[in-house]
């Protein structure tokens, strides 16, 4: 930043009125065709999910994402709720509604196994009803069908995971917009359970009829054995110091 004031620099209030004061859970869109609404990275600072930006760890699969999808199912897909759009004759630009879009969890009434290059041409031409159709890796059958009738609640939304209430009366899948990676944990009723890679960089897993709780928890395994082989090795070495403690003392007496 130099000598500019962060506080300026990053300033929340050049938003829209009607975004800063809702309450709901989605996401932003903030660069196009080279504008940008807000400075880059700018959402942690201002308190939103921001779909454009850099990050020192660009996962593949969103990135894929984001660069080939057409921009009406990259919107409703990932829950973008207001987008840019940009008037290059007047170059001038707006923060508008995007009405479609998808919320942050949603049921579909098919699952359609495909592998991840499949899935790229998929996404690419847009050429499936990605409001009803999840393309699923690892399926383990070509075509599964369910039931999309049904509610889902979001009871809890924070940085390491959310809380779904979902209520269905016959089977179900669930498409959650969270990017997919393999250190996620997803329990239903407290239970761990299997997840899916759906349509390149989402996730989703089957529910079975009834009401149940799913939970979407980050649990990255290797940060926490690095953790705890840092503390193994720190109780080693007191443990260490006190046996040379008490041999030196041994000494002196």
């Amino acid at each position: 930043l130099g000598d500019k004031d962060p506080a300026r620099y990053y300033d929340r209030t050049k938003l829209p009125a009607r975004v800063r004061n809702d309450r709901g859970i989605f996401r932003l869109n903030i660069r196009k065709d080279g504008y940008l609404y807000l400075p880059r990275n700018a959402g942690p600072i201002v308190g939103y999910e921001i779909i454009d930006g850099y990050e020192v760890l660009k996962l593949d699969r969103y990135i894929k994402f984001y660069m080939n999808a057409l921009p009406a199912l990259k919107f409703d897909l990932l829950n973008v709720k207001y987008r840019l759009d940009v008037d290059l004759a007047r170059k001038s630009m707006e923060i508008v509604e995007n009405k479609n879009r998808l919320p942050r969890a949603f049921l579909v009434r098919e699952a359609r196994s495909v592998g991840f290059d499949e899935a790229l041409r998929e996404i690419k031409s847009g050429d499936f009803d990605y409001r009803s159709v999840a393309l699923v890796e690892s399926l383990g059958v070509a075509r599964k069908t369910y039931s999309d009738s049904g509610t889902v609640e979001v009871l809890e939304k924070w940085d390491q995971g959310d809380v779904f209430e979902v209520s269905v009366p016959d089977s179900a899948f669930l498409v959650i917009s969270e990017v997919w990676y393999p250190e996620w944990k997803v329990l239903l009723d407290g239970e761990e359970t299997r997840f899916y890679p759906v349509d390149l960089t989402l996730m989703g897993v089957e529910i079975p009829p009834g009401r149940h709780r799913v939970e979407l928890r980050f649990y990255p395994g290797s940060f926490y054995m690095g953790l705890k082989l840092t503390l193994l090795t720190l109780v080693l070495s007191v443990l260490l110091l006190l046996v040379s403690l008490r041999r030196e003392r041994r000494r002196g007496s």
